[in-house]
This record gives C-alpha cells, structure tokens and sequence, in this order.
C-alpha cells in the first residue's frame, strides 16, 4: 500500500532546490551576525548589540536546520517516490509552495 501525492515531479525538484537555498542562506546570515565586529560601537551599543546578536543566531541556525530537513525530506521522498501514509503524504505537501497546497494525497489500493 502507498500513497498518491498528485504534484509534477519537477515542482517537488524546485522546492527542494528552494528549500536547499533557504537553508545555505539562513546559514551565512548566521555566520555573519555571529562574527559581525562591534569593536567601533560604544560599550553600551556593544552590549545591547550583543544581547540581540545571541538569540537571533540561535533563532536563524535552528530555521537553517529546518530549511535543510525539509530540502532533504523532498529529496528522499523524490528518490524512493513512495509516501507510506496519508499523513506523510500531507507532510511532504505542507513542503511545497502554497500553490500546491491543495494537491490531492490519497490512499492507493
């Protein structure tokens, strides 16, 4: 038994593709807030910039984790093209742009 995800093979390419950018993204933004210098702020702008800086990393790394998941949750579902349930099958849509949100995903006999 598996199930149909009723979407173009191409448009799960472009949202792997998508999701893959967005994470090599998210993760340079990380990297640079992480290493950006303060040294020409004053001691007060240096330490409120710091206190922002912290979170945000952690905020940014955990969403590039997540884009890169996602653009390998595309990949291995494209690879093996077999979703085992209806509730993986609605996951894997969730992934793709709003456009296809609406695809239908069904039981196959």
């Amino acid at each position: 038994m598996g199930v149909t995800l009723e979407v173009p093979y191409v448009e799960l390419m472009q949202a792997e593709r998508e999701w893959d950018v967005a994470g090599d993204d998210l993760d340079g933004g990380w990297r640079r807030l992480e290493s950006a210098s303060t040294s020409d702020f004053s001691p007060a702008v240096a330490t409120a910039v710091d206190g922002f800086r912290g979170p945000w990393v952690a905020e940014l790394k955990q969403l590039a984790d997540a884009a890169l998941e996602h653009s390998l949750t595309i990949a291995t579902y494209r690879s093996t093209m077999l979703a085992t349930d209806v509730v993986r099958g609605e996951a894997i849509r969730g992934l793709l742009p709003w456009r296809l949100h609406d695809a239908r995903v069904e039981e196959s006999p």
